[in-house]
This record gives C-alpha cells, sequence and structure tokens, in this order.
C-alpha cells in the first residue's frame, strides 16, 4: 500500500510544483501540470493507498493518475508504507538506506539485536529511554563491574549478544580488560566514551583480526594528542579514585541524548550490514561529539591498525632505526 513518504515537503505556486528531501528537488513545470499532480496528492492522502485513490478516479481521467503515481513511485515520493507495526525506526532507517530493504525488513533485523551495555558505574537513563524507541528490547544493562569480575561476567553473556562498554570516564581501566577478553575470545565489541569536558567519542566497533583494538585506538588518540606524555599516564598510569560527590555525573542529560541518539543511529544502518556500502559506520570508526559555545560538532575518524600494537599485533620487529647513518639495533621493544 503506497503512501506519500513523510520525508518529502511540497509547496507550489501557478507553474509549478516542487518536491524536496535534502538537497534534492523533484520539479514539475506548468499551471495544468501543478493543478493536475496536486488533485492527485490530495485524494491519496483522503485515500487508504495508491489502488483505493484510483477507484475515485473517472474511467477517463484514470490512466493520467495513474501514469503520475508510477512517476512519483520512481522518485520515491510515494513509497510502501503498509507494514503492520513498522514502527518510526525502522521508517527513519529505510528512508536512510533507500529501497534496498522494506520497513518489515528492518524491523525484523533490530528486533533481532541483542545489545549487553557494560559499565564501571551506572548508565545515563536516557540510554535506556532511547534503547527502548529504538526498538532494541533484547539489552541487557550490566553496571558498577570491577575489573576483576569482567572475565566472568562476559563468560556468561550470550554468544550472539554485541558487547558495548559505557565506563563513567575515559581513561577507565576496564576498556583494557574487555579488550584482552575480546581478542583471546574473538568477540566483537564498541565504545560509547562520555563527554569529558572536551569531546564524547562513539565506536570504533573493535572486530578481532579485521580491525584496530581498543590499544590500538589509545596509541593513536595519543599519537595525535599535543599532550601525549600525560596522555599516556592517564591510560597507563595507576588510577586515583576520587571521594563521592554524591552527584553520579557532571555532564547534562542533554550531552548524553546526543551522544546515545547518535550511536542508535549509526548502530541501526551497521546492523543492517548492507553489502552495498564500501564502509559501515562503526566498523573500525570512531566519531568524536564536541559541545561548545557554538553548539555540537561531530567529526568522523578511521582508526587504523597500529602494526607494532603490544595487544593485537605482538610483533618481533626490531626497534625503528634512526635517521642517521648507524649500525642497525635489534633490541626488543617489550616497554613499547
Amino acid at each position: 500500500m503506497d503512501k506519500l513518504a513523510p520525508w518529502f515537503e511540497a509547496s507550489r505556486n501557478d507553474h509549478m510544483i516542487v518536491f524536496q528531501h535534502g538537497h534534492r528537488f523533484v520539479v514539475y513545470l506548468g499551471k495544468e501540470a501543478a493543478d493536475t499532480i496536486e488533485t492527485v496528492l490530495d485524494v491519496i492522502q483522503q485515500s487508504e493507498g495508491c489502488e483505493a485513490a484510483l477507484g475515485n478516479f473517472s474511467e477517463e481521467s484514470r490512466p493520467v493518475a495513474k501514469a503520475i503515481m508510477h512517476k512519483l513511485r520512481s522518485y520515491g515520493i510515494l513509497q510502501d508504507l503498509s507494514q503492520r507495526g513498522a514502527a518510526s525506526w525502522a521508517l527513519a532507517a529505510k528512508e536512510i538506506v533507500g529501497g534496498e530493504m522494506s520497513c518489515e525488513d528492518i524491523e525484523t533485523k533490530e528486533n533481532q539485536v541483542k545489545l549487553i551495555v557494560i559499565s564501571n558505574g551506572t548508565v545515563p537513563d536516557v540510554a535506556r529511554l532511547l534503547a527502548q524507541e529504538n526498538g532494541l528490547r533484547n539489552t541487557r544493562w550490566v553496571e558498577n563491574v570491577a575489573e576483576e569480575q569482567i572475565f566472568d561476567i562476559l563468560d556468561g553473556e550470550d554468544e550472539d549478544g554485541l558487547i558495548v562498554y559505557s565506563p563513567t570516564a575515559h581513561n577507565d581501566r576496564l576498556g583494557a580488560a574487555i579488550n584482552r577478553w575480546a581478542l583471546s575470545r574473538e568477540r566483537a565489541w564498541m565504545q560509547i566514551l562520555p563527554y569529558n569536558g572536551g569531546e564524547a567519542v562513539i565506536g570504533p566497533l573493535f572486530i578481532p583480526r579485521q580491525t584496530a583494538c581498543y590499544e590500538c585506538f589509545r596509541l593513536r588518540r595519543r599519537a595525535a594528542s599535543a599532550h601525549g606524555k600525560e596522555q599516556r599516564v592517564m591510560d597507563d598510569g595507576d588510577a586515583i579514585t576520587f571521594a563521592n560527590s554524591g552527584a553520579s555525573s557532571w555532564n547534562s542529560p542533554a550531552e548524553s541524548g546526543i551522544v546515545w541518539s547518535m550511536f542508535f543511529q549509526l548502530l541501526s544502518i551497521e546492523m543492517l550490514d548492507l553489502h552495498s556500502l564500501p564502509m559501515t559506520p562503526l566498523r573500525g570508526q570512531a566519531h568524536t561529539v564536541c559541545f561548545d559555545e557554538c553548539g555540537v560538532a561531530v567529526e568522523h575518524h578511521r582508526v587504523f591498525t597500529v602494526p607494532r600494537c603490544p595487544a593485537c599485533r605482538k610483533p618481533s620487529l626490531p626497534m625503528p632505526q634512526p635517521w642517521t647513518a648507524s649500525d642497525p639495533s635489534f633490541e626488543s621493544d617489550e616497554k613499547h
């Protein structure tokens, strides 16, 4: 049952009717064409789909109305939105991926997704609300996890579930422990690092043997930082726990809402596993979200494997050689 796609807008003047979605315009010229198309649109909106609408036209005008509907369908202005139970998140995903999948197929895939959200503290309440609204009802929330517990907890989880690490701080030690577990079990997982006054980070989705690992991410982040030495202390030093201030979080629910909304939108495309996409949005890729006086800024980063990563590569490569002439050195690089 085809209906007008809700993501299109339409407007007209005396000699033109225009449809718009994003930066794409569909234009029909001529007063007679604009009048006819507007009439067809009115009848469609008052009917239960295009087939029912055709019955409201005379036998003489029905071929014209049918031709207009066919043209509107070819431009995506008419869509099959009849699947019972199709939710708004399925419609939104269909609008992004185009005609490759129906709303029913998208809804079925998303209902099959199982998430296991792990945190060393508590996950923002807005994350639970957004998981429900996005149809991800098979989500398990595991909070207040200590480093020494993580292997036992993850070994007891469903093998089909996607592990999502949501710490209370960027440099929490639990991420390194999850990385060791994931590499030893060859399990995919990903991270959502909260806003820390500078940025929040969504992703990457780490897949052993296919993408960079968590340690690669930390090494790349450190190399790109203007404060590499200080960041190394934050990553690898002995963490100091502050006394409980009584506040569960200092960032606002609005910031958490934006970060988690972006995560579910990216995940909705990732989980469809569309072979037509050259790269999926989370596999080996991270998105940073920054908040400042100008608003919200989002940047996309590809995270490449570090050839000398001590966690996922463990190479027996010689030490990097100096640029000046000298005898080759083959000392081990265990401390790197």
